[in-house]
């Protein structure tokens, strides 16, 4: 089902009239009233009363309900995937060390499964790098994929 018909049920809930919602979606009222029909098809129910002016069902009030959280999610979520790192540094291959098993995770993903198996790793009476890892791990510039070659001088300067 295509988000649109959403902003398009919203403003004919608003108008009222086929006509004005379709005049301010700047549609014509026909394609507006199959989008509408096909929408009432789509989810099983009826809409709205066949009224002048128009007037929501009680299944028509809770899609008007949901309608603009849904709206609302699709512009957090494409806001969300614009801020991701361009480049395809999106996905991380992890090999196992006979290279016989592939898998392919996200980075988020790919971080957490590290910061995970650093927080299970015990080694006992010598100092180890684990922590500088974790700190690595926890970096912002680091996690934006915005690493360079002078990563630890810039970013961890205090270990050195």
């Amino acid at each position: 089902m295509d988000i649109e018909v959403y902003r398009e049920f919203m403003a004919l809930a608003t108008h009222k009239s086929f006509v004005s919602a379709a005049r301010d979606l700047n549609m014509s009222q026909p394609s507006l009233s199959r989008h509408m029909n096909a929408l009432s098809n789509d989810l099983g129910c009826r809409l709205f009363y066949d009224t002048r002016p128009l007037s929501l069902t009680a299944a028509g009030e809770v899609v008007l309900k949901h309608a603009g959280k849904i709206i609302g999610d699709q512009a957090n979520m494409l806001a969300e995937l614009r801020s991701l790192p361009a480049g395809g540094s999106d996905r991380i291959l992890i090999l196992d060390l006979l290279h016989t098993n592939a898998l392919y995770v996200g980075t988020n993903e790919a971080v957490a499964r590290a910061k995970r198996a650093l927080d299970e790793f015990v080694i006992e009476g010598i100092a180890t790098t684990i922590p500088f890892h974790k700190r690595v791990l926890d970096n912002e510039v680091f996690l934006a994929g915005d690493a360079t070659t002078d990563f630890i001088e810039t970013q961890m300067g205090d270990v050195l």
